[in-house]
């Protein structure tokens, strides 16, 4: 499944990220808590993490028919940068579609135990040096955050949901969120706010200078087969009316 991230002022998509789902025949569609654990115990993440890449570059080849530029964040378990083949396998794959490096991102859960050995720096600066980004993910629902922010080469944080929930009623929240904004602009790396679904919640962001954000006030997640047609009758109802979401869009808008 694919859930756009976009920009808190416009609401323009930005990007999109790459939701691992199983459709199970009996159980319906099924989440990665369902999943992953078994997964990871059988040591099928990577080959999880291709396959979700490989249909990534899918998809952008299918959006570039359609005039569409997509860039596309995939989830990684903190324990796969110590793969050594793991950035290998992603040029690889990147030269079999013939697609630049900036068209991925790689999205590191906070909580997960990453490897300080030079195995798991070495895939991470070689993913940078090809222009693939790395972001913490739910940052500020784990540790070690400032640490992984100075030693390593990540260009992104995502701030956790838990703090956009309560932000009208809980002035920590603000805090918080102004905080790692400052320190973000300091570090100079970019920052998506996660779970923003009500307007007053967007309103809070932009007057606390938030720029990208992600959750359901723009999209919930959608499967592969919605997700072009919905930036497309998204993209032709904007050029109809150019005010619209107070965003314009270029002939070949980059999301």
């Amino acid at each position: 499944f694919y859930q756009p991230k976009f920009d808190i002022r416009t609401l323009q998509v930005t990007s999109v990220e790459a939701l691992a789902r199983w459709n199970h025949p009996e159980r319906g569609i099924l989440t990665p808590a369902s999943f992953i654990p078994v997964l990871e115990q059988h040591g099928l993440l990577d080959s999880l993490l291709y396959r979700q890449v490989d249909q990534c570059l899918t998809l952008r080849k299918a959006a570039l028919a359609n005039r569409l530029s997509l860039t596309f964040a995939v989830n990684v378990n903190a324990s796969q940068f110590a793969n050594p083949q793991m950035s290998t396998h992603i040029a690889l794959l990147l030269k079999r579609f013939d697609a630049p490096g900036a068209c991925l991102s790689f999205e590191m859960t906070e909580t997960g135990t990453l490897d300080p050995g030079s195995l798991s720096l070495e895939n991470m600066v070689r993913l940078r040096m090809m222009g693939c980004g790395l972001s913490i993910d739910d940052f500020g629902g784990g540790y070690s955050s400032l640490q992984r922010l100075c030693r390593l080469p990540f260009n992104e944080i995502k701030i956790d949901a838990e703090f956009v929930r309560d932000l009208s009623s809980e002035p920590r929240s603000r805090a918080a969120i102004s905080s790692v904004l400052s320190l973000a602009r300091e570090l100079n790396i970019g920052v998506v706010i996660e779970g923003i679904e009500t307007p007053e919640q967007r309103d809070i962001l932009l007057h606390l200078g938030c720029e990208t954000g992600q959750g359901y006030l723009l999209a919930r997640p959608m499967p592969a087969h919605n997700l072009l047609p919905w930036l497309i009758d998204r993209n032709a109802a904007t050029q109809r009316s150019p005010v619209m979401h107070g965003m314009g869009h270029s002939p070949l808008p980059h999301l």
